[in-house]
């Protein structure tokens, strides 16, 4: 078994286990950040991995809202393939992020597919309800869709990055040019919306001081994207300290 097999299947792992419906592993790896991290220690270069999964976390950063439930954007698959790809083929983080946001959208459609096909695990849950089958409940509700998801998640994801920039490339390529067109504007609106959106729930009118910061940072001065998260980390801490001082006083 050659070591890009293996890679394949760790990261086609990686996009199974973000969906693995456990709080403890789920939501740990629906972040861009740690899923590139973590791609990086596949692959072997960590520090790529982890500058990469930074860039993409704030591009999806409109994904953390699901209204309804519902996806906006799967940028678990966006990044479990892009990711790899890239760092395999020497694509640079702009192109990584391009070739991320029509797999960000094909997402949405599995996920869909996996709603709809779902539904019979539901209807043999019942049927075992009325039977009082536990042990068959216990399989519809956690064994069935477990391995369902491997056949959905796992093994496409682990495919697609073995073949690696040419499958990806071909996939791409069968979209049409005014479709791609369309996912390349949705993509550089992607990280205003996500930021806009939390703004909005926060209700808060004094933090878009931050928001304008940041684009003047990363913008107009060129800084680093990983730097400017430091930055807004640490300002993060003291506007909190001094709010909940300001609202105790």
């Amino acid at each position: 078994m050659n070591n890009m097999l293996l890679i394949a299947v760790g990261i086609g792992f990686v996009y199974y286990l973000a969906y693995m419906e456990s709080p403890w592993v789920q939501y740990f790896f629906k972040e861009a950040i740690v899923i590139g991290a973590v791609v990086g220690l596949i692959m072997g270069d960590f520090k790529t991995g982890l500058m990469m999964g930074g860039n993409f976390q704030i591009l999806y950063i409109a994904g953390v809202m699901a209204p309804g439930g519902n996806l906006s954007v799967d940028s678990q698959l966006a990044c479990c393939i892009a990711i790899p790809v890239a760092m395999a083929s020497g694509m640079g983080v702009e192109e990584a992020m391009v070739l991320s946001v029509p797999f960000g959208v094909l997402g949405v459609f599995l996920d869909n597919i996996r709603r709809t096909i779902m539904g019979f695990w539901t209807r043999r849950a019942d049927k075992h309800a009325l039977e009082g089958n536990t042990k068959a409940i216990m399989f519809d509700g956690i064994g069935g869709p477990l391995i369902f998801n491997i056949f959905l998640r796992w093994i496409p994801v682990a495919v697609i990055v073995y073949m690696g920039v040419d499958a990806a490339t071909a996939i791409v390529n069968a979209i049409p040019e005014w479709l791609m067109e369309g996912f390349k504007v949705a993509g550089g609106m992607l990280p205003a919306t996500g930021l806009a959106l939390i703004l909005v729930m926060l209700n808060k009118p004094m933090l878009l001081v931050y928001y304008v910061l940041a684009v003047v940072l990363t913008q107009l001065l060129s800084m680093p994207i990983v730097a400017a998260a430091v930055i807004g980390g640490v300002l993060a801490i003291l506007h909190v300290t001094f709010t909940t001082k300001a609202e105790e006083a």
